[in-house]
């Protein structure tokens, strides 16, 4: 896995521009980091794996309230 861009469901599938939603540029950013952290060349199936795992984290993202200030 080499780059990870996030965007919105009615956005155009350019690949070489960010999203024009902040939220979604905020969750590309740490799409990065995830990747970064998650890479293994030695285990790549896991490294894929562990990444999705993360990302689905991101499955209610618009439909559960703020963990942090309850919004």
């Amino acid at each position: 896995m080499e780059w990870v861009m996030i965007k919105g469901c009615g956005e155009t599938l350019d690949l070489w521009t960010e999203s024009r939603h902040h939220v979604f540029r905020k969750v590309t950013e740490n799409a990065h980091a995830a990747m970064l952290h998650f890479y293994s060349p030695t285990l790549p199936e896991l490294a894929v794996r562990s990444f999705m795992t993360w990302l689905h984290s991101y499955v209610n993202l618009f439909s559960e309230m703020c963990k942090r200030c309850g919004c």
